[in-house]
């Protein structure tokens, strides 16, 4: 389970739903996305900077990023923060890949 913080989050497309946002590569996060094709978006509030910071910068490999965040697990095994985001997205890239 890994975690990003992004600064660029686009809706490109309601029907269907299509988004956008950058992640710098090589990063461990790209090579989770094109493995897995299934992320959540937590949309934060400006309060919610320590939220931001708990998953951006670099962290050694197999550190807990969600040790001090609440959250459960969704049905298809990905983390969702709890009542702390006013809009979480979960989607797949539906076979389409990633660009």
């Amino acid at each position: 389970m890994h975690g990003v913080t992004v600064g660029s989050f686009t809706s490109i497309s309601l029907r269907p739903p299509i988004v956008s946002f950058a992640i710098r590569p090589p990063s461990r996060m790209v090579d989770l996305l094109q493995e897995s094709g299934r992320f959540v978006a937590h949309v934060l509030r400006k309060d919610q900077v320590h939220l931001s910071l708990a998953f951006s910068g670099q962290r050694p490999s197999g550190a807990d990023q969600f040790r001090d965040v609440p959250y459960y697990l969704d049905p298809n095994g990905l983390p969702v923060l709890l009542g702390k985001a006013p809009l979480n997205i979960v989607t797949s890239s539906q076979g389409r890949g990633w660009c």
